[in-house]
């Protein structure tokens, strides 16, 4: 074949879906991996140059024509760009996490319960119907691209970091499918910034609650920023690894300057590699 004309000895291990290239390569049973290349790399033992960003041929060079280190840091040494950082905190489009967060907000400080509603209307910048204004979605992923969905999410309650929560089931949900019917979505005249949503809620009674929220706007309380992406790394790792071993791995990463390799920091997550070949060529499975 290809490979022999090459003048190259490549044995094509078998995969399938209970297989892990990492844990493959970890183990010594293959040179290469075509998938999970990272994790790959970091079980050979590989880390990242100190120099990675302003290196020839590094980030800084492949992403911009005109980086200026100095510009870095405009407002003097103390201040920290990573606090000015963006963060995706819901397994949705971020279109809809103006109507996620900010309806949050209101449901704590007003005690609000999706019972209480009557109506609520949403403002938002004309692209948002050219992205996640599906209205009536009937599966998961388009309940991802639904800000009426997502408001009714928010104020159900629901986990929106968690992706399992963007299910089928939950397209299809009664109580969902209820309090989505009671959200309007409105756009905003060109001009309108892209990241902002105002909300208005009536509620039963007859109040009237207001909220604004700005996605583009970094958090101010870095504490709260910091449990809300370890509240969504748990909701992504804990189905892969389990809880305890996700806990560790997480403290390992916030305090990722005690590291001086990648392996170390990913020992909990494969701390249970069998002893064993993880694949046998002769069974069914593999064949």
């Amino acid at each position: 074949g290809f490979y022999e004309e090459e003048g190259l000895n490549v044995t094509i291990k078998p995969g399938g879906p209970d297989i892990a290239p990492e844990q493959v390569i970890a183990s010594g049973q293959a040179d290469v991996i075509t998938t999970w290349m990272p994790a790959g790399l970091a079980a050979r033992g590989f880390s990242s140059r100190p120099d990675v960003l302003e290196c020839a041929q590094g980030f800084a060079a492949t992403q911009s024509p005109d980086f200026n280190p100095h510009a870095l840091l405009p407002r003097g040494s103390d201040h920290f760009h990573v606090r000015d950082n963006l963060f995706k905190f819901n397994a949705a489009c971020y279109g809809t996490h103006g109507a996620i967060e900010g309806l949050r907000r209101l449901a704590r400080d007003h005690s609000l319960k999706a019972a209480d509603v009557r109506a609520i209307q949403l403002d938002v910048e004309p692209d948002a119907f050219k992205m996640c204004d599906i209205r009536e979605p009937r599966t998961g992923l388009e309940t991802k691209f639904s800000i009426r969905a997502n408001a009714a999410l928010a104020l159900l309650g629901r986990d929106t970091a968690a992706p399992e929560t963007y299910s089928d089931a939950t397209a299809a949900d009664p109580e969902v499918i209820a309090l989505r019917d009671r959200v309007s979505v409105r756009t905003m005249p060109a001009g309108w910034s892209p990241t902002l949503t105002e909300i208005v809620v009536e509620t039963a009674q007859g109040t009237r609650l207001t909220a604004r929220y700005d996605t583009g706007v970094p958090a101010a309380d870095v504490a709260d920023q910091a449990q809300r992406i370890r509240a969504k790394f748990m909701s992504l790792v804990v189905p892969s690894i389990g809880r305890a071993k996700a806990e560790v791995l997480a403290d390992r990463i916030e305090n990722l300057e005690q590291e001086s390799r990648v392996d170390d920091l990913v020992a909990p997550a494969l701390s249970d590699l069998p002893d064993r070949p993880l694949i046998d060529v002769s069974s069914p499975r593999a064949q």
